[in-house]
């Protein structure tokens, strides 16, 4: 049990890494560059931005959530420790 818990916090880690580079993107375009565009097309771009943002959190959840159901599908169909590796190792890769 305690390698399937291992196994699951290091691929939501792995999730959250993907996730991190696209939110400093945002953070540092918002606060270098927002100033040079007229008002109207700032105002357009920073809703196009928190789009971004909310698409990329509601990836990272489905992706959390997926994880977790497979995990738990393997727990209740009672595979040996191997079997759990090798998803995870799968997930880690992919």
């Amino acid at each position: 049990m305690d390698t399937i818990r291992l196994a699951l916090e290091k691929s939501m880690f792995h999730v959250e890494e993907r996730c991190a580079p696209l939110e400093y993107e945002n953070a540092m375009f918002k606060k270098h560059f927002l100033d040079l565009i007229p008002e109207q097309k700032r105002q357009e771009m920073l809703r196009d931005i928190d789009q971004r943002e909310q698409d990329s959190e509601t990836y990272r959840v489905e992706k959390e959530t997926e994880f977790a159901a497979r995990f738990a599908r393997l727990v209740a169909a009672k595979k040996t420790e191997e079997e759990v590796e090798s998803v995870v190792g799968d997930k880690m890769e992919g």
